[in-house]
């Protein structure tokens, strides 16, 4: 089967066809046309940019690759640490080895993928991948890292700020790392309410026995407690707070709702059961999400002793944070406080 086959019109559902002599696919039900460039696919009509890096920066990083320079030599000329890893180091879907199936022969959607290494990850795994972001830049910049790789049969679309143009029970995997919270930014309405929607338009495109797995920060992680900013408004102590006061808060200070929903370890459960998941599990996963090394059921008190009887220093901050996980360990508390969670959700 071509990987295109299974892509729809966001529109109303129809499949989706290339036009002849025309880089476009066109929906013949409702007439709408999609720009195709080379195998990117423009859903959304927005202008959108986040980047960690300015727009004007991430346009001359593909320009030097357009021009034949080796991208992970481009990324390094960047001298950004952060970019190091977060766009070269295919460890961060270390998780995939923990999945009920081998990649070969099946799809999984990069959802959010930013500089897309999860999904070059999942390739080495023997998925095809479907990228999926509100940023062209990052997408092209995807697209030809995988060109320069030499791999073929992926897709890569711009969008995923409103319906999913997939077909229904067509993708084995779906994975969103740091993304659910980032969603309600870009629509209006309750954050909650277009959080679950995103999540139960992933329940409808994921096959019987398909996986979703979720990397985000908890709610009422202990060091928000202790006045650590919040990972997205920056705002200290605005996640712990009651979401109404969070919001004036940031009206306040920022000038801006607060949009960006966590969750803790019952809500999110909670959230995705919403959604249609039937099976939700939630790890601990150290020292987060974004760099899984260390991947263990939060319900696994004993594993989770074992481990952190591992993580010996001779720090005394640190040393005083182990023991403090020890303790909240044997009172089984350690799943509502830990700083992030690897969620498995199942169809």
């Amino acid at each position: 089967m071509d990987i295109f086959d299974i892509i729809i019109c966001p529109y109303c559902g129809y499949k989706l066809s290339k036009k002849r002599k025309k880089s476009s696919l066109v929906c013949h039900n409702c007439q709408k046309e999609f720009v195709l460039e080379n195998n990117i696919i423009h859903i959304t009509t927005q202008n959108y940019y986040y980047g960690e890096i300015p727009r004007e920066e991430m346009q001359r990083t593909i320009g030097k690759i357009e021009m034949g320079y080796k991208w992970r030599e481009v990324v390094s000329s960047l001298n950004n640490e952060f970019l190091e890893f977060y766009a070269k180091d295919f460890r961060r879907s270390n998780w995939r080895y923990l999945l009920p199936f081998e990649g070969k022969g099946r799809i999984a959607l990069d959802y959010g993928c930013g500089w897309g290494a999860i999904g070059y990850g999942l390739q080495l795994s023997g998925f095809k991948v479907i990228y999926m972001d509100l940023t062209y830049e990052r997408i092209k910049f995807v697209s030809l890292r995988d060109k320069q790789e030499n791999i073929k049969g992926n897709i890569y679309i711009v969008g995923g700020d409103n319906k999913i143009p997939l077909a229904d029970n067509s993708i084995d995997l779906i994975v969103m790392s740091g993304v659910l919270e980032w969603i309600p930014v870009t629509q209006k309405g309750d954050p909650y309410l277009i959080q679950l929607n995103a999540l139960k338009n992933c329940y409808k495109i994921l096959k019987k026995g398909g996986v979703f797995v979720l990397g985000i920060e908890n709610r009422y992680a202990y060091r928000y407690f202790l006045g650590a900013p919040d990972d997205h408004s920056r705002l200290p102590y605005s996640s712990i707070m009651p979401r109404y006061i969070a919001n004036i808060y940031s009206k306040l200070v920022k000038r801006e709702e607060y949009r960006t929903y966590i969750y803790g370890y019952r809500a999110l459960k909670d959230l995705f059961k919403k959604a249609g998941f039937k099976q939700v599990v939630i790890n601990w996963v150290y020292p987060d999400f974004r760099k899984p090394m260390i991947v263990i059921n939060l319900n696994n008190r004993e594993c989770l002793n074992y481990y952190l009887n591992l993580l010996q220093t001779k720090e005394i901050k640190k040393y005083i944070r182990n023991q403090f996980l020890k303790i909240t360990n044997k009172l089984d508390i350690l799943k509502y406080i830990v700083y992030s969670y690897l969620l498995f959700a199942y169809k």
